[in-house]
């Protein structure tokens, strides 16, 4: 008894000191703004200073105080989020997109912080909101599955893209701690506080209300005839509560039962055909991103189909097994009625594939008990969740900056390899392999190449004129245009395309001697860009980092050419150093002003396989944010205008 007393404490104070470790490392974190964060730091502020669940003046002007407090870098302004959504204004208040229970929670925190006559910033608060959940999921795994189920929370934390949104102001963390506790009670038959966690959950995504009430229809038809006690009686009241919280309040103040219908955002099954790509897709799915999860999938299928007849099928598995398959119609439903696939505030996949990792807890626990009968199986599977797991931290680490116009390792392998494989939603390939990302003149896309240099996507519908290529196939765009308008008259929508021999060939680029090449939107010069550029914008391109490179085609006209010119502005004042890749300096000094420029000489012997490359050194990249309030976090240092070759400049 009093050895078993000892093993009982020690459990609990490790657990402690776990939780505690847990804390600080969230607690060190550097504030940063994803997303709609500024809503959510505007909810609170509102909460604050108004007791309203609505935005006033008086929020609004705690709002640009904040935000000029330099506490969170890159919010956006109070005029850009005054004007988010007109259609959510209501006299002299307004709403956002977003429900306000997350912030009001985060809230409550920091007025008990008060009350204790302890100061906390703002922020901090959503970091302790985010502890507790945290907190709450792993001492439920630990109650039901011991250390065991602690692992697989901390897992499924820590190594998977959730990591990445552990420290921001952000719902995702949010809904996948309640649905995790959710998940961890309803294998265990705890079906009230399961429900509750649902509808916790449903506050700020109304789809999991209807995930609330299947938990209970699966405890009306699990335990049918069952007299319910005063306790269960009031979780269901509460239950009924927070599912009605969010479609009630949006309807008594605008008439709808969520604001997406309002405000724009959702077109209920508008995206339906593309439901697989929250589970599938290279770039924006969980599995493809989410490596540990993937594994843990297939041995569980692994150990399953080797004997199905030991697996131990119950009222209690088929229920789970009606749970996850329930759960995925409806959120695939959910999330394909959004207008917005390739979602923002992410660390590269989209953050509505996050709503389906909690699922994958049964799968771990069902894995670790097998493993637990195979030592050398055991052995070998720790060795690859450690090294899948420092990789997936390092890829989702909370320091990383957002990334969703970039493509993932994955679909970079497919589109250059096998493209035949694989044909991403058009919004994601548009936004993933072209420089454009997320610009509204995306709506005037009509022809992109993809890195294969032969896959294109076409549009063509209405007045489209923008045609991209990778820089490295050598395309000439304004070819490319041809070439497409020539098709699309045999085309009924949108649709993937590959170019023959003939059309690479008749698209071939070629350098015009005493060409000014400018470089921007819908511009000649844009294929000179390699790394080191930021988004394409209507006047050129910043350099984002200490380098960045040009490169360019070598056929026999360019090797007439005895200089080149470079035309560009300057963030801040920088010193440039122009190399050849050979580590030849080709020009070096100081630049500075709106606009200016540099020439050098050309030499020939640097031109090798085919091309012509250069690098440009820049001396010291700048974040606007570091200058004063801004949520642009790049770091800027010269903005390419335009380039000509020739001979006599």
């Amino acid at each position: 008894m009093r050895g078993a007393l000892l093993r009982l404490n020690l459990n609990h104070l490790l657990l402690l000191g776990g939780l505690c470790c847990i804390l600080v490392f969230m607690l060190i974190l550097p504030a940063q703004r994803v997303g709609d964060g500024s809503e959510y730091y505007a909810m609170y502020l509102s909460w604050q200073e108004t007791l309203r669940p609505y935005m006033t003046e008086k929020a609004y002007q705690a709002y640009a105080k904040f935000m000029a407090s330099g506490q969170v870098p890159g919010l956006v302004s109070r005029m850009q989020l005054e004007n988010a959504f007109p259609a959510l204004r209501l006299g002299a208040t307004s709403d956002f997109n977003h429900f306000w229970l997350f912030s009001f929670l985060a809230f409550v925190i920091g007025k008990l912080a008060g009350l204790l006559q302890i100061e906390i910033r703002l922020h901090t608060s959503f970091i302790l909101l985010h502890f507790i959940l945290l907190s709450t999921a792993i001492l439920l795994a630990y109650r039901f599955y011991k250390w065991p189920g602690v692992a697989t929370v901390l897992i499924m934390t820590f190594a998977s893209p959730i990591f990445w949104f552990i420290d921001k102001a952000h719902t995702e963390f949010f809904t996948y701690c309640l649905v995790l506790s959710s998940i961890i009670l309803l294998l265990q038959d705890r079906f009230f506080p399961a429900a509750l966690f649902q509808a916790l959950a449903a506050t700020q995504n109304p789809s999991f209300a209807i995930m609330a009430a299947f938990i209970l229809l699966l405890s009306l038809m699990r335990q049918p005839g069952r007299s319910y006690g005063l306790f269960e009686i009031i979780v269901a009241g509460l239950i009924g509560l927070l599912v009605l919280l969010h479609p009630a309040y949006y309807f008594f103040r605008f008439g709808v039962v969520t604001p997406q219908l309002l405000a724009g955002g959702a077109a209920l099954g508008g995206n339906l055909s593309s439901f697989h790509v929250w589970l599938f897709d290279p770039d924006v799915g969980l599995l493809p991103n989410w490596l540990i999860g993937t594994l843990c999938l297939l041995l569980a299928t692994s150990f399953f189909l080797i004997n199905p007849r030991r697996f131990a099928w119950s009222r209690q598995t088929l229920g789970m097994a009606a749970f996850i398959l329930f759960y995925l119609m409806t959120n695939l439903y959910a999330h394909s009625s959004t207008t917005n696939i390739n979602s923002g505030a992410t660390p590269g996949l989209s953050r509505y594939a996050l709503w389906y990792l909690p699922l994958a807890f049964p799968f771990f626990i069902y894995v670790i008990a097998k493993l637990s009968e195979r030592l050398i199986a055991a052995s070998i599977t720790a060795l690859a969740f450690c090294a899948l797991a420092m990789l997936s931290m390092y890829q989702n680490a909370p320091i990383r900056v957002e990334s969703y116009t970039k493509p993932a390792y994955l679909s970079m392998v497919i589109q250059n390899r096998l493209p035949w494989l694989y044909n991403p939603p058009y919004e994601v390939f548009m936004e993933r392999y072209t420089p454009f990302g997320e610009a509204v003149h995306l709506r005037a896309m009509l022809l992109a190449v993809g890195p294969d240099c032969r896959k294109a996507l076409i549009i063509p519908f209405g007045d489209r004129h923008t045609v991209t290529s990778p820089p490295d196939c050598f395309l000439d765009n304004q070819k490319l245009k041809v070439i497409a308008s020539a098709l699309i008259g045999k085309m009924n929508g949108p649709d993937y395309i590959s170019l023959s021999d003939e059309q690479i060939k008749a698209a071939r680029l070629t350098i015009n001697i005493g060409h000014r090449y400018k470089v921007g939107l819908d511009q000649p010069g844009n294929f000179l860009l390699r790394s080191g550029w930021s988004g394409i914008e209507p006047w050129g391109v910043w350099s984002e980092g200490a380098q960045a490179t040009l490169a360019f085609p070598c056929d026999d006209a360019l090797f007439n050419a005895k200089e080149m010119f470079l035309g560009f502005r300057v963030f801040e004042k920088q010193t440039l150093t122009v190399k050849a890749f050979d580590g030849t300096t080709l020009w070096s000094g100081n630049v500075a002003g709106a606009a200016t420029s540099v020439k050098f000489d050309m030499r020939r012997e640097n031109c090798r396989s085919g091309r012509y490359a250069i690098l440009l050194d820049i001396s010291n990249p700048t974040s606007p944010s570091d200058l004063g309030p801004s949520n642009d976090r790049r770091k800027l240092g010269i903005g390419l205008a335009e380039v000509m070759i020739g001979n006599s400049l």
